[in-house]
Parts: C-alpha cells; sequence; structure tokens
C-alpha cells in the first residue's frame, strides 16, 4: 500500500472549494489595498467645490461600507474554511448543499469587491485616471476577477437558490 505524501487534513479539503475561494481572495486583497489607498489619498486633498474630500458623506460612505464588507467577507470566508477543515480533518465532506452554498458566497465576493470598488474610484476622482497611481490598475483588477468562471455570481448564485 502507498501512502499518500501529504496525507493531512489540509490535503483532504474538497479541491474546488480552495480553488473557488483562492480566486475571489484575490478580490478582497485588491478592494482592502484600494480602501487604504483612497483614504491616504483623499487625506488631506480638496474637491472640485473647494472643501475637503475627507468630510464629504458620500466619500465617507463609500470608505465605510468597503471596510464593512471586507469585515464581513472575511468573516464568511474564515468561517467557511473552518468548517470545512474541521470535516476534513474528521474525514468527512460537508453536505453538498453546504458546499453548494459556500462556492456562492465565495463568487459573490468578487461581484461585491467590483461594486464597491468602482465606489471608491468615484471618490478619487480625476486622479484615478492617472497612470501614476494605483486606483486604475485596483479597479481593472477588481473587473477581471470578477470575469473569472469561479466568480460567476449568476451561475452559481442559482446553483444554490
Amino acid at each position: 500500500m502507498i501512502e499518500a505524501a501529504n496525507a493531512g487534513p489540509l490535503y483532504r479539503m474538497p479541491y474546488f472549494q480552495m480553488f473557488f475561494r483562492s480566486t475571489s481572495c484575490a478580490s478582497i486583497g485588491a478592494l482592502a489595498t484600494m480602501l487604504d489607498r483612497t483614504i491616504s489619498y483623499v487625506r488631506d486633498k480638496i474637491g472640485v467645490f473647494g472643501l475637503p474630500v475627507a468630510q464629504d458623506p458620500v466619500a465617507q460612505l463609500a470608505c465605510a461600507e468597503a471596510a464593512l464588507a471586507l469585515d464581513e467577507m472575511k468573516v464568511s470566508l474564515y468561517a467557511s474554511l473552518d468548517r470545512l477543515f474541521g470535516c476534513a480533518e474528521r474525514q468527512e465532506l460537508a453536505p453538498i448543499s453546504e458546499r453548494i452554498r459556500y462556492k456562492a458566497q465565495s463568487a459573490s465576493i468578487a461581484e461585491r469587491c467590483a461594486s464597491l470598488g468602482e465606489k471608491l474610484f468615484r471618490v478619487v476622482g480625476a486622479g484615478g485616471l492617472h497612470d501614476d497611481l494605483p486606483f486604475g490598475d485596483l479597479l481593472a483588477d477588481l473587473r477581471a476577477a470578477r470575469q473569472h468562471f469561479a466568480n460567476q455570481v449568476e451561475l452559481h448564485g442559482r446553483s444554490y437558490g
């Protein structure tokens, strides 16, 4: 009998559950970076109407929504991975209905991050278009992640629904 070199619980977790999360986690990182850079960029910026952008309620709300969503998405990520790892430790598989829910949750992350990234992009104004600033690249990354098969919320949401 041949023993597996990697027989630990991590290697017994369902491959596609891990793969789907790997594609959506990049969106979490990109949105977190975009939020940090947005806050730094607008901290001392004066908007077109002569008022500080940091005091603009729309800008504040966009930043708050992104920060709250990031917390929520991370909690969901850790909860599903903890559950899957616990099943793997017991050499069980989570029920298929649960795994379908995790897949739909994972796919929804890229959609949410792209939408929140759009709001942050509007906060930085025309400065977001400059090549020497990261905003356009980050938004393009969020949009590209949303296009990946694993992040098609319509497809995976229908499977769950």
